[in-house]
């Protein structure tokens, strides 16, 4: 009896927590033309950008955001390139996510 009490509990809290997620991810606007400010960031041999740039700023505002970012013609070529973790990591990330669990995700278009 006390087994299926706890189970019932943890799922209800499991539950919850999802709904939150949920709602969370709903509430981002992931707005790709703030990526502009990492552009410069991309080419090899460049700077990376300093922990409080804009260009970092903008990264976490927008660190739900990398599937929706992929579909943009314009920035998915930097989303995948290696670089990226550099950036990322400057940026006080770790790895860029894998493209590959971004469901639909095929290449840049």
């Amino acid at each position: 009896m006390k087994k299926c009490h706890v189970f019932r509990v943890l799922m209800l809290i499991a539950a919850t927590i999802l709904m939150k997620e949920v709602q969370l991810g709903m509430a981002f606007n992931c707005d790709s033309s703030l990526l502009d400010a990492c552009v410069p960031y991309f080419p090899d041999g460049a700077p990376l950008p300093a922990y409080d740039s804009q260009c970092c700023q903008n990264l976490r505002l927008n660190v739900y955001c990398y599937c929706e970012l992929l579909k943009d013609p314009k920035y998915c070529k930097y989303l995948i390139m290696p670089r990226l973790d550099a950036i990322g990591k400057a940026c006080g990330f770790g790895d860029k996510p894998d493209p590959k669990n971004c469901g639909d995700f095929t290449g840049c278009p």
